[in-house]
């Protein structure tokens, strides 16, 4: 079920947020697809760069470090 709720979310935000720059921030069409992508690529990278990073560090670590970048 939670599989399932996950991917519905990232789908419904991958159509809406190009919606939302395009209305809101007055986006071009090239500019609000490129943050889309940029959303992609950042959910790509994070999971492959912690892949690899958590077992180092441990989990509690990696969130720890994770929850910074993000609040930064």
């Amino acid at each position: 079920m939670f599989f399932f709720l996950y991917v519905g979310v990232k789908v419904a935000l991958r159509g809406w947020v190009v919606i939302f720059m395009r209305r809101e921030r007055a986006g071009g069409d090239f500019a609000s697809g490129m943050v889309a992508t940029g959303f992609w690529i950042g959910i790509t990278l994070g999971r492959l760069v912690l892949g690899f990073a958590t077992p180092r560090l441990g989990e509690k670590l990696a969130v720890l470090v994770s929850y910074e970048m993000i609040t930064t």
